[in-house]
C-alpha cells in the first residue's frame, strides 16, 4: 500500500514564514522605541542621581586631577529599574546611564577647575600686581 504524501504542510509553512517576515518590521519598530525609552528614562535618572555641586567642587579642589577622576570613574545604572525588562532595553538603558553620568562629572568637574583657576588668578593679581616695590 503507498502512502498519502500531505501536501498542504509545505503550503502552511510558507504561509506562516510570509506572515513572520510581513511582522518583522514591526517587531524592529517595537524594539526601537523600547531603546528610545529606555534612554530617556536613563538620561533623566542620571541627571537626578548624579550631584552636580560635588562634581564642582571635585573640580574646584582637585583640578586637572579632578577632571580626570570625572571622566574615567564608571557610572553603575540602579538595577531594580531593569528587573524584567528586554536585554535591548537592559544594554540601552545602562549605556545612556553611564554617558549621561560622565558627562554631567566632566561639565562640571571642568566648571569647578575653571573656577578655581579664575579664583586663583584674581587672588594671584591682588596680591602681588599691587605690590609696590621700593628701591
Amino acid at each position: 500500500m503507498k502512502k498519502k504524501v500531505n501536501l498542504n504542510a509545505p503550503k502552511v509553512l510558507c504561509i506562516l514564514m510570509a506572515l513572520m517576515l510581513l511582522a518583522l518590521p514591526t517587531l524592529a519598530e517595537i524594539s526601537s522605541s523600547q531603546v528610545e525609552d529606555a534612554r530617556i528614562e536613563a538620561e533623566a535618572q542620571a541627571t537626578k542621581d548624579t550631584s552636580k555641586v560635588l562634581w564642582f567642587v571635585v573640580g574646584c579642589v582637585g583640578g586637572i586631577i579632578g577632571i580626570a577622576v570625572a571622566t574615567l570613574i564608571e557610572a553603575k545604572a540602579p538595577q531594580a529599574v531593569l528587573l524584567g525588562k528586554s536585554p535591548d532595553y537592559v544594554a540601552s538603558y545602562t549605556d545612556a546611564y553611564t554617558r549621561k553620568c560622565k558627562s554631567i562629572r566632566t561639565t562640571y568637574g571642568l566648571y569647578g577647575c575653571g573656577a578655581s583657576v579664575v579664583v586663583y588668578g584674581l587672588f594671584y593679581l591682588l596680591a602681588f600686581g599691587t605690590a609696590v616695590t621700593t628701591y
